[in-house]
């Protein structure tokens, strides 16, 4: 897996920061941070630039204070909430035209001209908005347009629903998080290990019970056993 690191976010262009290999971004106070990891996380959410869309529970966002952590999960969800009304517009005027027009018009005018038209049929805020809807739009060719619309609304709304179980916490209560986890992984190995040893105890009990009264039956259950 490729790494790279991006000292300056104000010069970088989140619709093109390639999210199939680790990244770095080292930024300073006031430079957008928190715009930032939202939009990248609705472009996985949404699978825009990646190999598959993610859900939103496949997704780890850690901050450092717990109220950090509830404005960075209010700004996901208003984030996520914008694009989905925003491509929500965009499946009915969409729906309203040939997709054929529609992919020529997306092939033959120029991305500043397209972003500027989605920015306005679909209300979006910001630009950004805009060219992460572009970017899913044109890496879809063979689908129909509205249905890639359709099937990006329920994406994100899943993701609305989901977010209030996701995994975005403060780096200790990640942390604490994990370490139950392996605990509870260990508790389980071992009453599984406890389990199969009376098993295996309970069967070889039986087979000599079985045994006293018939040896080719015990026999059997032995070899049931060792099984």
């Amino acid at each position: 897996m490729e790494n790279s690191l991006i000292k300056n976010e104000t010069n970088m262009d989140i619709c093109k920061l390639d999210l199939n290999c680790s990244q770095l971004i080292e930024a300073s106070a006031g430079t957008g941070k928190t715009f930032t990891i939202t939009n990248l996380l609705v472009r996985l959410v949404l699978g825009a630039g990646v190999g598959q869309p993610l859900g939103i529970n496949e997704i780890l966002v850690v901050t450092f204070t717990n109220a950090a952590t509830s404005d960075l999960k209010k700004r996901i969800r208003e984030q996520m909430v914008q694009i989905r009304q925003g491509l929500q517009q965009l499946l009915r005027v969409f729906s309203a035209r040939a997709d054929k027009e529609l992919r020529a018009f997306l092939d033959e005018e120029p991305s500043p001209k397209l972003v500027e038209w989605l920015q306005n049929e679909g209300s979006f805020k910001t630009d950004t908005e805009a060219r992460i809807v572009l970017q899913l739009l044109k890496q879809t060719e063979n689908e129909n347009l509205a249905g890639v619309c359709r099937k990006a609304v329920q994406r994100l709304l899943g993701a609305e629903r989901q977010l209030d179980t996701a995994a975005v916490s403060t780096i200790h209560a990640f942390c604490n998080m994990a370490l139950n986890q392996a605990e509870q992984m260990r508790s389980i190995r071992r009453l599984s290990d406890a389990t199969a040893n009376m098993q295996d105890g309970l069967i070889i009990t039986m087979a000599d019970m079985v045994e006293n009264r018939d040896s080719d039956t015990g026999e059997h259950v032995q070899k049931t056993s060792a099984y």
